[in-house]
């Protein structure tokens, strides 16, 4: 683990002394800012922020831009504007037909997980990052430099009931470049998102699908799939699922490789906003409901070699809390860049943070130390009304 550990660390201090540029990634036929773009650079990650900007090295070459629904674009040396034109086009332009195997193929990837990701130890050099709002006003902000371990790429639910984490998924928050949060300090702090097991659940893409499987082996489900986009091996399918008994809708699209027989790249909503709140406690034991009512998750992948390695994960969503006659709105979102990859052990991370606490209770007094990073102009705001 220690030589792992050594490259590790290696290539991330080149990286930070090397000097950026930023990079723009827009849509081509409006204008607008893209996020969440891919951008790989000699095999290390990038994604563009809420406003399409990313930094980059100043001296990179042969850089590879992609978005879930648009063209990928393949760059000699840097550009600092990027426009891709989008793969789904008008109804007019394209011909979308109906796809009946949606069912069949979530059962199939989901069956065959393990051969067509890689699910071996693995160890990445990974940005963490998430924004929590409440009553529509950004109420904590994260970003860090995170070491993250892996067991092999999946979640394990019998680790998670016996609260074990640590034997499938392991973190350090290495390097805590923003930490602000002007939430109350109360025993409500963070329920959100860190009280669930969708906190580490979302962290894996085996989990979205185990979930989707239940969802379409429904008798009462109704599903829907159309074919929107059709280039080579790769084939752009939206999809509508509808489960009446449990009043949820889960629409998206996904990016299926014909060939390799995998989903690369998935963006999915749910939405639950007619199902009721349910009561739960807090950690000084007092009782409210809470319903998450919509919210996504976005997975991408990339072949190496013969396998398929996360790149990023989001998850995000809306909800309301109902306490003491009062309702309390908010929204929580989380991503995660899996920028390098490395092949691991089975004995993990020396220094590891407590996946049983929220994350935020992890960080210690006088930990930050705010570092140049790219951030939204309203993420930016925040920071500096609050130092």
């Amino acid at each position: 683990m220690k030589i792992y550990y050594f490259l590790f660390m290696l290539s991330f201090s080149l990286f930070y002394s090397q000097s950026s540029k930023t990079m723009l990634v827009q849509d081509a036929v409006d204008g607008k800012p893209i996020i969440h773009a891919r951008i790989l650079v000699d095999n290390e990650i990038f994604y563009t922020n809420d406003d399409g900007k990313v930094p980059l090295p100043e001296n990179a070459v042969n850089i590879e831009v992609f978005a879930g629904n648009y063209d990928k674009v393949i760059l000699k040396s840097f550009s600092a504007l990027v426009k891709l034109k989008p793969r789904i086009r008008s109804i007019k332009e394209v011909q979308i037909r109906n796809y009946n195997n949606i069912a069949s193929l979530i059962k199939s990837v989901y069956k065959k997980y393990g051969k067509l990701y890689y699910t071996k130890p693995s160890l990445y050099n990974a940005i963490y990052k998430q924004k929590n709002t409440r009553n529509e006003e950004i109420s904590m902000l994260l970003v860090a430099n995170m070491d993250l371990w892996t067991l092999d790429n999946m979640y394990h639910p019998i680790y998670v009931r016996r609260k074990d984490f640590d034997s499938f998924i392991q973190g350090d928050l290495r390097k805590i470049k923003y930490y602000k949060s002007i939430e109350n300090n109360t025993a409500f702090n963070g329920s959100s998102l860190d009280s669930s097991k969708d906190f580490i659940g979302d962290m894996f893409f085996n989990y979205t699908l185990y979930k989707l499987d239940k969802f379409v082996r429904l008798k009462e489900a109704k599903i829907d799939g159309k074919i929107i986009d059709e280039d080579g091996d790769l084939i752009t399918i939206s999809f509508k699922l509808f489960s009446p008994k449990y009043k949820v809708t889960n629409t998206g699209f996904l990016v299926y490789h014909k060939a390799d027989k995998v989903i690369i790249h998935l963006e999915m909503n749910y939405d639950q906003g007619d199902v009721k709140p349910f009561k739960t406690i807090n950690e000084a034991d007092e009782e409210y409901r809470y319903m998450t009512t919509n919210g996504e998750v976005i997975f991408d992948f990339y072949k190496l070699n013969d396998k398929y390695l996360p790149s990023f994960a989001h998850t995000s969503g809306e909800y309301y809390m109902l306490y003491d006659d009062q309702k309390h709105t908010g929204t929580f979102n989380r991503e995660i860049t899996f920028s390098q990859f490395y092949k691991s052990d089975n004995k993990g991370l020396t220094n590891k943070i407590d996946f049983g606490k929220k994350l935020w209770k992890n960080i210690q007094s006088g930990e930050v130390k705010e570092t140049p990073i790219l951030l939204s102009e309203e993420e930016r705001h925040f920071i500096d009304e609050n130092k």
